[in-house]
């Protein structure tokens, strides 16, 4: 029994004090060890209200701001389009400087972006653009995508060592947040 008196105590001292560290040797009296108890229980109770307060007002502006609204959701649709068209910008300008590299007898460029055509999955567009290959020169490329949600266009240039140029925004793709 002392045992425990003494591994509660040292849990209680320690909850309400941060790292106290006390004589574990001798065991508190009982009225000091319902003391810290009664303290400690106060503690938790007005952290749990504390908690309850956050949890209300999180879910209030979750209500009023954010969840289902016609903003946080047009936001969300501005993201993801951003994401599966650079997704898509980058895999075009892959095919590009892959066509670039391989040998004209193998049906490439030998050496120039002049000729690229888009896949034939991208000729009609994807669900999010519609894709475009603009002024392919012998060292550089411009894939530019327009939004089938009206949302701007993206568009990059491809080079000759298979490096993207920073994408170039329009639109809502300049700055989502700040529909």
């Amino acid at each position: 029994m002392k045992n425990r008196t003494v591994v509660l105590f040292f849990l209680v001292t320690t909850s309400l004090s941060g790292c106290y560290v006390s004589d574990l040797t001798q065991a508190p009296s009982k009225s000091s060890l319902e003391k810290r108890i009664s303290i400690l229980e106060e503690k938790a109770a007005l952290l749990d209200s504390k908690t309850r307060t956050l949890d209300t007002l999180a879910a209030s502006l979750e209500r009023q701001r954010f969840s289902g609204t016609a903003r946080f959701l047009k936001q969300r649709s501005v993201l993801k389009s951003m994401e599966a068209i650079l997704g898509e910008l980058d895999y075009l300008s892959t095919l590009a400087f892959e066509y670039r590299t391989k040998p004209s007898s193998r049906g490439g460029g030998d050496g120039s972006f002049e000729g690229f055509k888009l896949p034939s999955e991208f000729a009609n567009g994807t669900d999010y653009a519609t894709y475009s290959v603009e002024h392919p020169k012998k060292d550089q490329i411009l894939i530019v995508a327009i939004s089938k949600f009206g949302w701007g266009t993206i568009s990059l240039y491809a080079d000759q060592t298979g490096w993207n140029s920073t994408p170039m925004w329009t639109g809502s793709f300049l700055n989502p947040w700040s529909l």
